[in-house]
Order: C-alpha cells, then sequence, then structure tokens
C-alpha cells in the first residue's frame, strides 16, 4: 500500500506540475499520460520510445522556461498601437510571459492609442512597480511617449530595470523623448524615430533600423515599421537566437528583413 501511495503522490505531483505551465495548447495534454520515468499513449496503455517520451519531457522544460521569461510591456493613453502589439504578439508567441501596464495618469487599463485603437492594460504601474521584470518595453507615439516622460514612476522604474542588469527596449519616439530627456543611459547608443534625431546627441545616435548596445543592455528601434525586427531582436536577447529564428518563420517576412538563421 505504502507503494502504490507513493505512486499516486507522485503522479498528481506532475500533473499538478502540467496543469501549472500555462502555455500548453489543450492537444497536447489528452494524448499523453505521465508516468514515472516514462510516457504511455493513453489509448493503447503502451509505452512511447525514449526518444519520443525524452523530447515530450523537454518540451514540458523549454516551455515551463520560456513562461519564467518576463516583460513589462507599458502603455499611455496616445501610445503607438501597432509598435505596442507587434511586440507583444511577438513575445507571446515566444512563450514570455507578458504583463502591460497603463501609465495613465488615472490608472485608467483602457489606453486608446494614437490612431484610437483601445488596448486594455492587465493593471496600473503603481500595482506592479516593484515586481522585477527580464525586460521593459516602451512603445513611442508622440503622446504616449510624452506620458512616460511625465512620469516620475515610469523614469524610476525604468532606470530600477536598467541597474538591475535587465533590458531596456524603446521604440519610435521614447528613446528622445524619455531616455535621452532623462539622460537614463549617459553613454548607451540608440536609434529612434528619424524626426527626432535632433534631441539625441550625435555621438550617441546611430542610422540603423534597431540598435543593441550590449555595454548598456539597451535596445531601441526607430518606428511602427521596424516593430518585427525590434521584437524578435528582443526575443533573441531573451530567449536565443533559435527561439527568435523559430518565431521568425512564422511571419513571412518582407524579403530582405534578417530571420536569425544563419
Amino acid at each position: 500500500m505504502a507503494v502504490i501511495q507513493s505512486t499516486a503522490d507522485n503522479i498528481s505531483s506532475m500533473l499538478q506540475d502540467i496543469r501549472s505551465c500555462k502555455t500548453f495548447a489543450p492537444s497536447d495534454l489528452p494524448r499523453l499520460t505521465i508516468l514515472p520515468a516514462t510516457c504511455y499513449d493513453a489509448r493503447t496503455t503502451t509505452a512511447l520510445p525514449y526518444r519520443k517520451t525524452r523530447g515530450y519531457l523537454n518540451l514540458l522544460s523549454e516551455r515551463k522556461m520560456n513562461m519564467s521569461v518576463s516583460a513589462l510591456v507599458c502603455l499611455a493613453p496616445g501610445s503607438e498601437e501597432t509598435e505596442a502589439v507587434t511586440t507583444i504578439d511577438l513575445l507571446v508567441r515566444a512563450g514570455v510571459k507578458v504583463t502591460t501596464a497603463s501609465v495613465a495618469a488615472d490608472g485608467d487599463l483602457t489606453i486608446v492609442c494614437s490612431r484610437g485603437v483601445k488596448l486594455l492594460a492587465d493593471a496600473p504601474l503603481v500595482s506592479i512597480a516593484d515586481q522585477p521584470f527580464n525586460a521593459i518595453v516602451l512603445p513611442g507615439g508622440m503622446q504616449g511617449a510624452e506620458c512616460f516622460r511625465d512620469s516620475p514612476l515610469l523614469v524610476e522604474k525604468v532606470r530600477q530595470t536598467h541597474l538591475q542588469g535587465n533590458i531596456v527596449a524603446a521604440i519610435c519616439a521614447a528613446p528622445a523623448l524619455v531616455l535621452q530627456h532623462h539622460d537614463l543611459f549617459p553613454i548607451g547608443n540608440m536609434t529612434g524615430f528619424p524626426g527626432l534625431k535632433e534631441q539625441i546627441p550625435a555621438n550617441k545616435w546611430l542610422e540603423r533600423r534597431v540598435v543593441y548596445d550590449a555595454r548598456v543592455n539597451l535596445l531601441t528601434s526607430q518606428g511602427p515599421g521596424t516593430a518585427m525586427e525590434f521584437a524578435l531582436k528582443l526575443i533573441d536577447l531573451l530567449l536565443g537566437k533559435a527561439k527568435a529564428a523559430e518565431i521568425a518563420a512564422q511571419l513571412v517576412l518582407i524579403p530582405g528583413m534578417y530571420d536569425f538563421r544563419d
């Protein structure tokens, strides 16, 4: 009886682990029953070959690892919706745990973006400001970037993310109006919306679609048309080149766009 109870406890524990992994598609679960040291096909009750068992358990491990990587995407009235949604979508495809935070002065979770599209944030920034994230993302849009610039809480969150050694990612108007305005990266090279080039010192500006300065863990990009490249580079930084290539392969990228394959 003790052996039976121990086996039952092991199975229960493993099933709880599976249920806690939120990236599973429902179709992943019914076909296999996980038992200690092997996998069984529930339709035939025969053991699967070791190679398939190992591959399935590796998939479990990879998905749990990806979900432990987190990104905070900040939103404000007037944020550029293409940049925000593209980045959120690609990060989620890669298995990153994405949290969206409202930086609206009144804490409203419904964000009206630069072209009138409405996005619903997960939480006001004030309620999650103390939580750690592997990356913080600032979409552009003039009004949205100005809101970021004028929020002491947002500026401090960016500063703390940087000081903790995590990634700060900003696109379009955000590099000039937030990062440079507050001198958050005195030695960081960056790019941004070309129309705001004069607000970034010439010795820091790089005329590129996406710029990553590894010295300070800073990722910047230029605008809506570079949002996919920006998001894929962020996936590369968070999860590696292979994962970025996997996501790029789903997107039918325009000819010539870097797809992270050698």
